[in-house]
């Protein structure tokens, strides 16, 4: 089976969706099935040539098609895993249901309510302008759009089911298939890594205070730094908020904090960290927080978004706060901080339910989804 992933990038350092897309490509090879790129933006030199394509996003409807069709048909592509693009991918595939037995797969990689809950400093109307805006620009339209022509559309979260046909006005949800993301890292952590975690709180985040809420993060922790002398705040990422976010830490005069920015290696700052905190006003599924429960990384995370817990139960593997209740937020803190017995046992929970996030798990549904049997094009 050939499989062709459309995504704006296909480097898998760059964010979460283009990381899920490796993993999965690298599974779908190692049993049998050959898998292609379509992309507008960031390359990945390890990536052959001959199974990507790169297209311009200014390129007119016509063009964009025709380009695209040609590489689907050289490469007998059977199966097209749509990453979450809209707008001329849509034309393309109506060409292709027409002319061609071609599977096409959607992938929505967010809260369904994402769009609604823009909010910029507590604004109901500015909300409401962010709303009406992309109803002008056709997202929810393409949305429906994409729902009808594609032949399953697989959200994170079975809980996202009810909010994603009432936003996008989806009468029938038939269609509708529910895989969480896998694990991003192959190497598995012994046991033994909990005893020699550092003193150490980690954030990894996409930099961007819209919808990380990092300065959420640097407040608690300006709580609760005076009482726990001996650890320390790491912050790793990069984005467009960054200066903002670093400006807003040197206001707060943290003592204990410090920021390493872009890494290639993140995992190595999970295993060392001994907690992690997410606090983020919506997440899709939270990446971050599985490669934390993998790593032995206790996280914390504000209840935002319903996939949560899927992924986190409270107190066994992590703890789940209140929306906004910082002060909530950094009494769980303080209490692991504290209690090294507690902090021991929840870290071993948490790698042992990152298990159900493995891989071999996901690559199963996946593949049930794909259909064995698929005809190529």
């Amino acid at each position: 089976m050939n499989i062709l992933f459309f995504e704006n990038s296909i480097d898998p350092n760059i964010g979460g969706v283009e990381r899920i897309s490796y993993v999965l490509a690298k599974y779908f090879n190692e049993r049998g099935h050959d898998c292609f790129y379509a992309f507008c933006l960031y390359d990945y030199d390890g990536i052959d040539e001959k199974h990507k394509v790169r297209f311009d996003a200014t390129w007119k409807a016509d063009k964009f098609c025709s380009v695209l069709k040609k590489f689907i048909i050289k490469n007998h592509i059977s199966v097209i895993i749509n990453q979450d693009v809209y707008s001329k991918n849509i034309g393309l595939y109506k060409e292709l249901k027409k002319e061609y037995d071609c599977k096409i797969i959607n992938c929505y990689h967010l809260a369904p309510d994402f769009l609604l809950r823009r909010k910029e400093q507590g604004s109901l109307w500015k909300s409401l302008k962010v709303y009406t805006y992309n109803i002008i620009k056709g997202r929810f339209k393409w949305m429906r759009d994409m729902y009808e022509i594609a032949d399953d559309f697989v959200l994170l979260s079975s809980t996202f089911k009810i909010d994603f046909q009432r936003i996008y006005r989806i009468p029938n949800g038939d269609k509708l298939s529910f895989i969480p993301n896998p694990l991003s890292f192959d190497r598995i952590i012994s046991k033994d890594i909990i005893l020699r975690k550092k003193k150490q709180v980690l954030i990894v985040s996409r930099l961007e205070e819209f919808p990380k809420n990092i300065c959420s993060a640097l407040r608690i922790w300006k709580q609760i730094e005076s009482k726990v002398d001996d650890w320390n705040l790491i912050l790793a990422g990069y984005g467009k908020d960054q200066q903002k976010i670093l400006n807003y830490a040197n206001k707060l005069q943290l003592r204990h904090f410090e920021f390493v920015g872009k890494t290639d290696n993140p995992q190595s700052l999970y295993a060392e960290s001994s907690l992690f905190m997410m606090t983020s006003l919506s997440e899709g599924f939270g990446m971050t927080l599985t490669e934390s429960l993998q790593s032995a990384c206790i996280p914390l995370a504000f209840d935002n978004f319903s996939a949560l817990h899927d992924i986190l139960e409270d107190g066994v593997n992590g703890f789940i706060i209140p929306m906004e209740r910082e002060d909530i937020y950094a009494d769980k803190l303080i209490s692991l901080i504290k209690n090294e017995k507690l902090r021991n046992a929840m870290a071993f929970d948490a790698m042992r339910s990152s298990c159900k996030f493995s891989i071999d798990v996901i690559g199963e549904q996946w593949m049930a989804l794909l259909g064995a049997n698929h005809t190529n094009c």
